[in-house]
């Protein structure tokens, strides 16, 4: 079956994908509208338009950058554990940055003031740690076939 000029094929876990994250969004947008005074809407346009040019002028380019270097670099079967270790990364430095830089203090008695640096580094040694466990387990499922067909064929 041939596809026709302009039209491509998506399947079924890319339309479910769509679905779910549409929903979602018309979730949080329907939040937004309902929970937060319209006096607000002026605060939040100036911080998502910030936020899109921060992203595009800041954050593209260096993820940009590390991607090429890392697609420089000969890593052969540890590639994808070091994508996920550097995807896993980003999460976590995106999640904790305000509290990093100071941005998370708050009047609310509730919060406790915590160690960030030291559990942000503790975070960041165990997914580099499942990166080198899961990067090994590759490198040496990648090598027993050819021992056991060596040890097998003589």
């Amino acid at each position: 079956m041939t596809a026709q000029s302009g039209s491509s094929e998506y399947g079924r876990a890319f339309w479910a994908s769509v679905v779910i994250g549409g929903a979602v969004m018309a979730f949080a947008v329907r939040g937004a509208l309902v929970d937060l005074p319209l006096s607000s809407f002026g605060s939040w346009g100036k911080w998502l338009i910030g936020l899109d040019l921060v992203n595009d002028f800041a954050v593209l380019p260096v993820v940009a950058l590390i991607g090429l270097g890392l697609a420089r670099l000969p890593l052969g079967r540890s590639r994808a554990p070091v994508q996920a270790g550097l995807f896993a990364s980003a999460i976590v430095l995106v999640i904790v940055w305000p509290c990093l830089v100071g941005l998370s203090a708050s009047d609310n008695p509730t919060i406790q003031p915590l160690d960030y640096t030291t559990a942000t580094l503790i975070v960041l040694a165990v997914v580099w740690a499942l990166v080198g466990l899961w990067a090994l387990v590759r490198q040496l499922r990648g090598r027993s076939p050819q021992r056991v067909d060596q040890n097998n064929g003589g």
